[in-house]
């Protein structure tokens, strides 16, 4: 535990964010609404009542909930009159120390968490499927950073280079997703209608049916 100044603390990484906010009845804000994407929050996890941005009067609401600027989110502090949580939620390091900057500044009545050093989702490199153990799959894309930045696509993609092993001939994929991560000389057309990368027919599905819909079916019947 740090403090930024007279009212604003910064937790530490032991600190668990789910666990304070049960505790604390202040209000919920998470910094950083254009760099959110990896958080998932429901009703389930915790509740935000506000998302900060430098950005804010480009946006109205971001999940159903009000952006507010820096100015705004003082006043809807200390009209709280309680203790509020703030999230950073960014993993850009220079970001984060620009955010810190502004909250010092606005030396606001509030806890400080940064979520990408917090929290911990994955504290094992391994998952299980179907009886079997699979390695976590790890790429600087979007899927990385073991324990801070994983998504969907660490299990996704481990199952599906699993699965493109297994299989023989060739096959279409229909939207592009591994050229991204990997390159099999398997998978010998990627199409999708919108996609710039250079390995990716842009064309319709419909323009290309006939075959597809063979293996398409060939692989579902398969999985």
């Amino acid at each position: 535990m740090k403090r930024m100044n007279k009212h604003c603390i910064i937790r530490s990484k032991n600190d668990n964010i789910r666990t304070y906010i049960k505790e604390n009845s202040g209000l919920v804000i998470i910094y950083g609404a254009t760099f959110w994407g990896g958080i998932l929050v429901d009703d389930n996890i915790f509740k935000v009542d506000y998302f900060c941005d430098k950005k804010a009067p480009a946006w109205q609401l971001f999940h159903n909930t009000a952006v507010i600027n820096i100015s705004e989110l003082e006043k809807k502090i200390t009209d709280s009159a309680k203790r509020a949580t703030v999230i950073i939620a960014s993993q850009d390091r220079g970001t984060v120390s620009s955010i810190y900057k502004d909250l010092m500044q606005a030396d606001l009545n509030a806890d400080v968490f940064d979520y990408f050093e917090n929290e911990i989702e994955f504290c094992d490199l391994q998952f299980e499927f179907a009886g079997k153990k699979y390695d976590l799959f790890q790429h600087s894309y979007n899927c990385g950073y073991f324990q801070t930045r994983m998504t969907e696509r660490s299990v996704e993609l481990a199952l599906a280079k699993e699965y493109i092993d297994t299989c023989e001939g060739n096959i279409v994929e229909i939207g592009a997703v591994t050229p991204y991560y990997f390159y099999s000389n398997k998978i010998s057309n990627i199409i999708d209608p919108t996609d710039n990368h250079k390995r990716v027919l842009k064309k319709s599905l419909f323009d290309c049916c006939g075959g597809v819909s063979i293996i398409v079916g060939k692989n579902l019947e398969s999985l």
